[in-house]
């Protein structure tokens, strides 16, 4: 039985898959989704389907989401993340802590990792670290959760680069 396809108060797209896969975005992103799920299109036509794979982390929550510029050709990598195409985490949770990481994949992540580690190194956190690409040749550097106090802040600066409302746009599995 097709999953169906339940709307939002502001318009999104969500769906909820056996197994507990839950696919939010623009209605024809969440179809597209549901399209390879009930085998209706190939698996290799959705541009994300090289990164599901790390929905299989092992973690007790993990995430991929599409950033805009998977889907939007015209928009390029500069020093910031709004040229970054995904992010995808994994978490775990006991009581009240979380651990876990989170990693960027854009075609500028050895120019990114590089310069933000020259601004911090003079503090006693550990470096952004560099990992090979997971679909695309989009490297992708890795935030491990939790860090200390001043790398979260620096993150959420960095994370306010990319606009929410092109965030919210956007399909995320």
């Amino acid at each position: 039985m097709p999953a169906k396809i339940y709307i939002d108060l502001n318009g999104n797209s969500v769906s909820l898959l056996n197994g507990g896969v839950l696919i939010v975005g623009k209605r024809t992103v969440v179809q597209s989704v549901l399209d390879v799920v009930d085998n209706v299109s190939p698996s290799h036509t959705s541009v994300i389907d090289p990164f599901l794979s790390a929905l299989q982390s092992g973690s007790s929550f993990s995430f991929v989401y599409g950033l805009p510029a998977l889907y939007n050709s015209s928009i390029s990598a500069d020093r910031s993340l709004r040229g970054a195409k995904l992010v995808r985490g994994s978490l775990n949770f006991s009581g009240t802590t979380i651990s876990g990481r989170v990693s960027f994949h854009t075609s500028n992540a050895s120019i990114f990792v590089e310069n933000y580690n020259k601004l911090d190194s003079a503090s006693d956190e550990a470096p952004l670290v560099l990992n090979a690409p997971l679909a695309y040749d989009l490297s992708q550097w890795l935030l491990p959760y939790p860090q200390h106090q001043s790398t979260n802040q620096q993150t959420i600066l960095l994370l306010q680069e990319i606009p929410e409302e092109t965030l919210s746009q956007h399909a995320s599995i």
